[in-house]
């Protein structure tokens, strides 16, 4: 029995003894799953951070295309407001010369039909007096 139980224990040892460099084996496994584990995960924040620090860039020259946009917007529609001034100053420039032209045409016209009744009237005279001297 002394024997038996000297090859159980023996045997118990080893089987111990095996189990725990199973063990010590997992338990290493382990340590580099967890070490992978949190490399990945360090890995994972570095990439979320690069991603945010990408889309705040991409934000940030959107931001700034709109706003050239705007500016340019505006710089266009300021020009565009002084051709309109410029425009109507002539438009009222050529108005008054339109005016004026027309006013002179008018005098002009009636000095004609003036001058002309005057002359018609000096003719009809000679006319006359040339008849009632024959």
């Amino acid at each position: 029995l002394a024997a038996q139980k000297r090859e159980l224990d023996a045997e118990l040892a080893s089987t111990k003894s095996a189990t725990n460099s199973k063990l010590g084996g997992l338990e290493s496994t382990l340590a580099e799953l967890k070490a992978a584990k949190e490399a990945l995960e360090a890995k994972l924040a570095e990439e979320r951070a690069a991603k945010e620090a990408s889309d705040a860039f991409n934000k940030k020259q959107l931001g700034i295309a709109v706003d050239a946009r705007k500016a340019a917007d505006k710089r266009l529609d300021d020009t565009l407001a002084e051709y309109r001034q410029t425009a109507a100053a002539e438009k009222a420039k050529l108005d008054k010369k339109i005016a004026d032209d027309a006013k002179r045409h008018e005098k002009e016209t009636t000095d004609l039909e003036k001058s002309l009744t005057a002359e018609k009237s000096a003719h009809r005279v000679t006319d006359e007096k040339a008849s009632t001297e024959e």
